[in-house]
């Protein structure tokens, strides 16, 4: 598609917010540089099983980093009028729109694309595992890194639109909140800095007809609550934070890996589960209150006191809530898997001699 899109005018100056923790300069432009499809091939970053493969970091890069408090979150203002702005994908071919397929560098065409049930973030295959990166950053003691870098694009009224993806080899790219998201690196990311779903998310658990309806292959489910182990049941899930001590509460939401001929609906064959919907999961921390307001039917939903940026964790399970890995906020960073599966046990199988391995927590760091 030859159709030029009129990006996102950004104000020069930008806001710093630091409520605790060290400073640090940081990068606040909403034009940073989409990363090539081609350097985001799912061959070489995703693998069918669990073994730690990287071209992403060295251990030359990975020396020292500066412990964080809290998130150091900066905001830049963007300006544009979508009143004013022409729609690019009137009577858009969408067999031609994915065959030249590019990721979306702004707010304006990222609004367009929604219109039209289109993809804004990457297009890629991926079979539902994480390939952890070799070297990932950590302590001495092998606590792994969470990158305490929140970048933020904001409105006119402050209100956030954006956010900047942190990438070790320096291709940061920046996600809209006005955008359709699949692949597990932006779902996390969007969910991470909005506490709410992408906009081909339909928050029932029971409406794959409408979500494919609505938005295609790309139509995805769910935004329920997750409420993790209990002493009589689902004791073989590990608790994740703030869930031991009922501090913070959880929502769930379906990752699609488009594995299968009919992409989000057929899954491998050594999973499987009665729903239907497959086994892979993306759980949030998005409440300090077990008081959720949740419609099935519902495009809207409501979230009872939610999470601060700093309260807020995002974990993935590819087998279904045995077993799972923290997000730590770049791409393709997560922590090792915890939990029942990998302490040995059969799926869904409680062993009170041999329980789930608790879970590993992360530490905030200055990456950059």
């Amino acid at each position: 598609m030859n159709k030029k899109i009129k990006g996102i005018l950004v104000l020069s100056i930008s806001l710093l917010l630091v409520s605790c923790g060290p400073t640090t300069s940081i990068l606040t432009s909403d034009n940073t540089q989409s990363v090539p499809l081609t350097s985001l091939d799912s061959e070489s970053t995703l693998t069918s099983d669990n073994e730690p493969i990287s071209n992403l970091t060295t251990s030359e890069e990975n020396e020292k980093f500066e412990v964080s408090e809290c998130y150091v979150v900066s905001e830049s203002l963007c300006f544009f009028d979508l009143e004013t702005e022409v729609d690019p994908y009137l009577n858009v071919d969408k067999e031609e729109f994915y065959n030249n397929y590019q990721i979306s560098t702004s707010y304006v065409d990222s609004y367009f694309r929604s219109k039209h049930g289109l993809l804004s973030g990457e297009l890629i295959e991926e079979d539902g595992f994480i390939s952890l990166i070799e070297d990932a950053p950590r302590d001495e003691e092998g606590v792994f890194y969470k990158n305490a870098t929140a970048r933020f694009g904001v409105d006119k009224d402050g209100e956030r639109i954006s956010y900047t993806i942190n990438c070790l080899d320096g291709n940061d790219y920046t996600i809209y909140k006005c955008g359709m998201y699949t692949s597990i690196n932006d779902v996390c990311a969007y969910l991470f800095a909005f506490n709410e779903l992408p906009k081909n998310y339909i928050s029932g658990t029971s409406l794959k007809d409408e979500a494919y309806e609505r938005y295609g292959e790309i139509g995805r489910l769910n935004f329920n609550k997750y409420t993790g182990p209990s002493t009589t049941k689902y004791q073989y899930e590990p608790y994740l934070k703030g869930q031991d001590d009922k501090s913070l509460f959880y929502r769930e939401v379906d990752f699609g890996a488009n594995i299968g001929e009919d992409h989000y609906y057929t899954y491998q064959d050594k999973f499987s589960s009665n729903n239907g919907r497959g086994p892979f999961r993306i759980v949030i921390s998005n409440s300090y209150d077990d008081e959720y307001t949740y419609s099935k039917r519902g495009e809207t939903y409501e979230t009872p006191n939610p999470t601060d940026l700093d309260d807020r964790y995002v974990y993935y399970t590819y087998n279904h809530y045995n077993d799972f890995q923290e997000y730590l906020n770049y791409y393709n960073g997560f922590t090792n898997t915890f939990g029942n599966v990998t302490a040995g046990n059969e799926p869904n199988d409680y062993n009170s001699s041999n329980p789930p391995t608790q879970r590993i927590d992360s530490k905030l760091a200055i990456f950059r």
